[in-house]
């Protein structure tokens, strides 16, 4: 009698939806078994020294080798694993110190154990020819040039990302070459020593690079790295940190921007205090129609907001985080969320009752992350000054419903607040109805999985929480001081916490 999991191309199929335990199971059941399901079980490897027990062996790595598509080697592991005869690798990754256990006073030693190590990883460079992301993070082992002139000779290589490493002078020029062929380079946390020299400097064009992450980079001076971005002509993506010793260069920023480099530089990221509503503003000026806007902890102010407006940004921007802007008012943010149809994830530090109840309706329907501090003070119009402050409250709980509700596909909602810049704690009532709030008129966000009220003032109790978990069914996580009663608090959280338990049970099983 026939099944259909005798079909080799349904097993292929099967396999690609299993766990490694699953995978092992059924590999075990025949020959044929073991055929189709075996490969899936070695496409991810990783080799990690804390877990030493649980690696493979040498001998079990070679004999599967062309099944491996990305490779992990974590720590200071056995130097016989970096000999594994894989051809068909796609991501490589090498983190961990991997010379945590190497005397450090015996140089000698150290070198040859430096020099051994790049030695091994530049060969499973040179040997796998599709390989098309490598990582290289956590490293005090300085690598030789044997490892960037393996990854410039790659034929595909396209993405890089080092982090937390230190790269000597000497092994700049063959890091630079290797870069100029990628199109994704993150560079994190890491020394260039030596590097503000001329000789230093990218001498390559980055003619392929489209995304570039460059953060806390030391010994890389600031006009160096505007220079690398100046060559990226194709770039689409630029997230800048600046090492805090070195100071925004303003005036090279500003002029460069202008030049438009970057025609289709879409996505910018800049968060540093220093940074002024000018700067982001010359960059909205002459970018294309943005994707995405992370400004936290600039300056961000009356201009940018207005080049988001006039260069039609608005109508295209995804992603706009502006936390911890501190001239970023609430007229502002809802300008911005009535304003921006296509916005799935916008951060901000607080938005008042009275401007949602004036203002446009929201037309971020599509959007999965709010984090804002929501001030339902209870703010009495000019217009209506019969109006009582708790009545003014109850109409803005109500209108802030109306737009939360409507935002079908949110996930995350924050609107926690600062307690050091904002005294109201006043925010909406996580109450049902009968218990004074609005949680029935909240009943529309049913993809909610995340909810953050901390600092708000809440009066909840168990049932108001159940009502939660009932009625908003992906929700998993809630953060936030559930009454200001000591008892109330405690009761409500153990009611939390055996939720949390029950979800987890389920998730297992």
């Amino acid at each position: 009698m026939a099944f259909a999991l005798d079909i080799p191309e349904l097993r292929e199929q099967v396999s690609a939806h299993l766990g490694t335990k699953d995978l092992v199971t059924c590999s075990l059941v025949n020959h044929l078994w073991y055929n189709s399901f075996n490969p899936d079980i070695w496409r991810t490897v990783s080799v990690v020294a804390s877990t030493s027990n649980r690696n493979p062996t040498v001998a079990a790595l070679i004999k599967n080798a062309r099944f491996i598509r990305e490779l992990r080697f974590s720590g200071m592991v056995s130097i016989d694993h970096f000999s594994p005869g894989c051809t068909l690798l796609r991501l490589l990754t090498i983190d961990g110190d991997m010379i945590a256990n190497a005397d450090k006073n015996d140089e000698q030693v150290l070198d040859t154990l430096v020099t051994d190590i790049s030695t091994r990883i530049a060969k499973i460079i040179d040997g796998n020819p599709y390989l098309r992301h490598f990582q290289y993070y956590d490293q005090r082992l300085q690598p030789t040039g044997s490892i960037w002139k393996a990854l410039a000779g790659s034929p595909v290589i396209s993405s890089l990302q080092i982090g937390r490493s230190t790269l000597r002078p000497g092994e700049m020029p063959a890091f630079w070459d290797a870069c100029s062929k990628l199109e994704t380079l993150h560079i994190l946390d890491c020394s260039f020593y030596d590097s503000e020299n001329e000789s230093n400097m990218p001498l390559v064009h980055f003619s392929k690079l489209q995304t570039v992450w460059m953060a806390n980079v030391k010994g890389w001076a600031p006009l160096h790295q505007l220079h690398l971005i100046a060559q990226a002509t194709e770039l689409r993506v630029w997230q800048w940190r600046l090492a805090g010793d070195f100071f925004f260069p303003k005036g090279e920023y500003r002029a460069l921007m202008k030049r438009k480099p970057c025609p289709h530089l879409n996505s910018l990221d800049m968060a540093r205090d220093d940074i002024e509503d000018e700067d982001l503003a010359v960059a909205l000026d002459n970018m294309p129609p943005a994707v995405s806007l992370v400004a936290h902890w600039t300056r961000f102010g009356p201009i940018a907001f207005k080049s988001l407006q006039v260069h039609r940004h608005c109508p295209s921007i995804k992603t706009l985080d502006l936390y911890r802007c501190r001239y970023v008012t609430s007229q502002m943010v809802q300008t911005l969320l009535s304003s921006c149809p296509l916005l799935e994830s916008f951060a901000a530090d607080i938005i008042s009752g009275i401007d949602i109840v004036d203002g446009e309706p929201w037309v971020c329907l599509k959007l999965k992350s709010l984090s804002i501090h929501l001030s339902l003070a209870g703010t009495i119009p000019e217009e209506s000054q019969s109006m009582t402050q708790a009545e003014a409250r109850i109409r803005e709980q109500q209108r802030v419903c109306e737009q939360l509700s409507r935002l079908e596909k949110l996930e995350r909602l924050h609107i926690c607040r600062d307690v050091s810049r904002y005294e109201n704690s006043m925010s909406l009532d996580f109450r049902l109805r009968k218990n004074g709030g609005v949680l029935e008129d909240l009943d529309g966000m049913k993809k909610l999985e995340c909810l953050n009220f901390h600092a708000t003032d809440q009066k909840m109790d168990v049932e108001d929480l159940q009502w939660m978990f009932d009625h908003w069914p992906t929700l998993h996580f809630v953060m936030g001081r559930f009454h200001d009663d000591d008892t109330h608090h405690g009761q409500v959280l153990a009611a939390y916490l055996e939720q949390r338990r029950k979800i987890m049970a389920n998730k297992l099983f």
